[in-house]
């Protein structure tokens, strides 16, 4: 069995991460991912309503005008 060095996957030493961001770094800026595409969400769901009330309101007005 060959060692993670021999496989090509080295480790920086404790501390010297080479500007990688750590787990604690990518799990926090996943969490924040998630919440503005959840906000996103919700936003998306207030326009479109907003907008079938709007469409529909205009049908209406169409029909009784012709």
């Amino acid at each position: 069995m060959t060692s993670p060095a021999h496989r090509g996957h080295v480790r920086a030493p404790q501390g010297q991460d080479h500007g990688r961001p750590d787990r604690r770094q990518l799990v926090h800026r996943f969490e924040q991912l998630a919440e503005k595409t959840l906000d996103a969400q919700k936003r998306m769901a207030i326009d479109l309503a907003e907008l079938h009330t709007r469409a529909t309101l205009i049908e209406q007005i169409l029909r009784t005008a012709g």
